[in-house]
C-alpha cells in the first residue's frame, strides 16, 4: 500500500510540474466549449430570435408581391431592405451589393407574377367548366409567376437549402391564396346568380414543434447543452499527450525499468498512472460542466442543466475517464517514440470524435459512417450523456454505455500490460 500511495504522490508530482501540459488539459477545453456554444447557439434557437438581413425588390406590383414582403417581415428570420443609402433597388444593384458579400441573398419578385397566377385559375375553370377551349392557352405555354433569389457565393449550401425551403413553403400558401380567389371570380361568370361572397378559409393544417420529453424531463435541447458533453469528452481524451508522453519518457531515461525491478507488486506503478489521471477527467468533467452551469450564461448563452439524475451523470463521467485513461495507457505502450506517439494519439481521437458524433450528429451522417460510429468510444458516452442530459434518463437507461466503456477499458489495459510484457514497439 505505501508503494502504491509513493507511486501515486510521484505522478501528481510529475503532473503538477508541467505548468504547460496543465493549460492544455483544463484551460484549452474551456475555451474550446465556449467557442463552439457561441458558434453554434444560433442553431438551437427560434427562427424568430434571429435576424437575417435580405434585399427585396418586389417588380410586380401586385398582390404575390405585397404578400411575399409581408411574408418574408412576419417570419422574424429576415430584416427586409428596400432600399440602400436611401436609393431605391434595381436587380442590378441587388446583383453587385450580394455579390461582394455585403447581403447573403437577395429576392426579385418578377413583373407579372401575380396576373400569371390568376391566369392558369382562368384556365382550370375554362376547362372544367367548358371542356375545351382551342383559345386558351395550355398550362405549359402559359406564363408563369417567378421569384429570383440571389445568393452570396461564399455562403453554405446547407443554408442555401434551409432558405429556399422557408421561402417556397410560405410563397406556395400565398399562390394557393390567389389562385383560390381567382377560381372563384372566374366560377362567378358563369353561374345564372350572384353568389354569396367567398372567403379564403385560411390553412387548413397548423404546425405545433414538441421536444418529445417524458415526465422526468423538461428540459429544452440547447447549444448549451449539446456542446458541452460533447467537448467535454473530446478533452477527457486528449489526455492521451500528457499520458503517453510520460509513459515515453519513463521507458527512456530508465525509470521505468526500474519500478519494474523493485520488489512489490509490479502494476502498482501503473495503477497509480491510471488513477491520477482518472482524476484528470474527473476534475475536467467537473471544470467543463460547472463551467457551462456557471459562466456560460454572462456570454449571453443557457444555462446547463444537470437534471436530477447526479450519481448516472457521475457514474457516466467516471466511466468515460476510465476509458480514455485505458486506450492512453495502450498507445503509450505500444509506441516507441513520442512523435508516434503524439502523431497516432491525436489523429485517432479526431477520428473516434468524427465517427463518434462530436463534430456532426450521427443521424446526418453516411449509413456507412452510421454503423462506423458504433466502434467509437466517444459515442458511446456521448449518447450516455445525451440520454441523461437531454433524455431525463437515469442509471438503467445508460446501462448499456457504461458497459462498454469498462468492457473498453479492461480491453485497452489488458492489451497495454500484454504490450509491455512482450516489449511490443512500433
Amino acid at each position: 500500500m505505501h508503494t502504491l500511495l509513493a507511486s501515486i504522490r510521484k505522478e501528481f508530482l510529475i503532473l503538477i510540474r508541467d505548468w504547460a501540459g496543465l493549460g492544455l488539459i483544463f484551460l484549452m477545453p474551456v475555451a474550446l466549449v465556449m467557442v463552439m456554444s457561441l458558434i453554434q447557439d444560433v442553431t438551437y434557437k427560434k427562427l424568430d430570435e434571429t435576424s437575417l438581413p435580405i434585399l427585396f425588390l418586389d417588380k410586380d406590383q401586385d398582390e404575390l408581391g405585397i404578400q411575399v414582403k409581408q411574408g418574408l417581415e412576419q417570419t422574424g428570420f429576415f430584416k427586409v431592405s428596400t432600399s440602400v443609402g436611401g436609393q431605391p433597388l434595381d436587380e442590378s444593384t441587388i446583383l453587385k451589393l450580394v455579390a461582394k458579400g455585403d447581403f447573403q441573398m437577395g429576392v426579385v419578385i418578377i413583373e407579372g407574377s401575380t396576373d400569371a397566377i390568376r391566369a392558369r385559375g382562368q384556365y382550370f375553370v375554362q376547362q372544367t367548366l367548358l371542356g375545351d377551349d382551342e383559345d386558351a392557352l395550355p398550362p405549359e405555354n402559359m406564363d408563369k409567376a417567378r421569384i429570383v433569389i440571389y445568393f452570396d457565393p461564399a455562403i453554405k449550401n446547407s443554408f442555401k437549402i434551409t432558405v429556399r425551403t422557408t421561402l417556397e413553403n410560405f410563397t406556395s400558401k400565398i399562390e394557393a391564396g390567389i389562385l383560390f380567389r381567382a377560381l372563384s371570380e372566374e366560377v362567378a361568370q358563369y353561374l345564372p346568380e350572384p353568389p354569396a361572397p367567398v372567403t379564403d378559409p385560411g390553412e387548413g393544417i397548423t404546425y405545433q414543434e414538441i421536444y418529445a420529453t417524458n415526465e422526468h424531463t423538461e428540459i429544452v435541447p440547447n447549444s448549451v447543452q449539446h456542446n458541452v458533453p460533447a467537448w467535454t469528452i473530446f478533452a477527457m481524451f486528449f489526455i492521451i499527450i500528457p499520458l503517453t508522453g510520460n509513459i515515453i519518457k519513463e521507458r527512456e531515461n530508465g525509470l521505468a525499468t526500474r519500478l519494474r525491478i523493485m520488489p512489490g507488486n509490479k502494476l502498482q506503478a501503473l495503477g497509480a498512472k491510471i488513477f491520477i489521471y482518472m482524476m484528470v477527467g474527473l476534475v475536467q468533467f467537473s471544470l467543463m460542466f460547472m463551467f457551462g452551469k456557471f459562466v456560460l450564461p454572462y456570454f449571453g448563452l443557457p444555462s446547463l442543466l444537470l437534471g436530477p439524475e447526479k450519481i448516472a451523470l457521475l457514474l457516466m463521467a467516471l466511466a468515460t475517464a476510465l476509458a480514455a485513461t485505458g486506450y492512453s495507457v495502450l498507445v503509450g505502450s505500444v509506441a516507441s517514440t513520442h512523435d508516434q506517439a503524439a502523431v497516432f494519439g491525436t489523429v485517432s481521437v479526431i477520428i473516434l470524435a468524427a465517427i463518434g458524433g462530436i463534430w456532426v450528429p450521427v443521424f446526418m451522417m453516411p449509413d456507412l459512417m452510421q454503423k462506423a460510429s458504433i466502434i467509437s468510444p466517444l459515442n458511446w458516452s456521448l449518447s450516455g450523456f445525451y440520454d441523461i442530459l437531454l433524455r431525463g434518463g437515469g442509471i438503467r437507461e445508460i446501462s448499456d454505455n457504461l458497459f462498454l466503456l469498462l468492457a473498453f477499458f479492461i480491453l485497452t489495459l489488458a492489451a497495454a500490460i500484454w504490450a509491455s510484457e512482450k516489449g511490443v514497439r512500433r
